[in-house]
């Protein structure tokens, strides 16, 4: 179950923030200006405490988010083990558009503004836009999860080499 947004909705673009050099600048890179601010004005800016539970694994998937400002940690929730943590910039929750549930946790590690973006409502905008900027809006998710994945690999690599040395 997510937690419910304690702020109202604001034009992601009328905030400032800047995304060019991030995972998110990343997931809308060949779009226009035009389509940039329209694709951000679907967003919703919502804020967490330090400690709040974003989502959770095994729950319905149906947003995905950008952190503005803070840190999120993503868990396995079972496992209690610690996957990652994000920034300023940062993507996660993009798999929701491949799968109905969640894969993993995500906390607020510090107090955290999120750019909360709705599957449907992001599938139906897609609709109303040329074919080719949904390819592309798939492919940047593509590669912004295979960078991930690449990421997990050297980090199972590093612990692979530290159980080996016997640490």
């Amino acid at each position: 179950m997510e937690t419910e947004p304690t702020k109202q909705s604001i034009p992601a673009w009328k905030t400032g923030y800047g995304y060019q050099d991030t995972d998110f600048g990343q997931l809308l890179h060949g779009f226009s200006v035009y389509e940039r601010e329209s694709f951000l004005q679907m967003g919703r800016v919502i804020d967490y405490p330090i400690s709040s539970l974003i989502v959770r694994e095994g729950y319905p998937s149906n947003h995905f988010y950008v952190i503005l400002f803070g840190k999120v940690a993503i868990w396995s929730h079972d496992l209690k083990v610690k996957y990652q943590v994000l920034t300023k910039g940062s993507v996660f929750g993009e798999v929701s558009f491949f799968g109905p549930s969640r894969v993993a946790t995500a906390e607020a590690e510090t107090y955290t503004e999120l750019l909360q973006f709705e599957r449907d409502k992001v599938l139906d905008w897609f609709r109303r836009r040329e074919e080719r900027l949904f390819k592309l809006f798939v492919f940047n998710l593509t590669r912004i999860i295979i960078s991930k994945l690449i990421g997990a690999n050297e980090r199972i690599r590093e612990l692979e080499l530290l159980l080996r040395e016997g640490r």
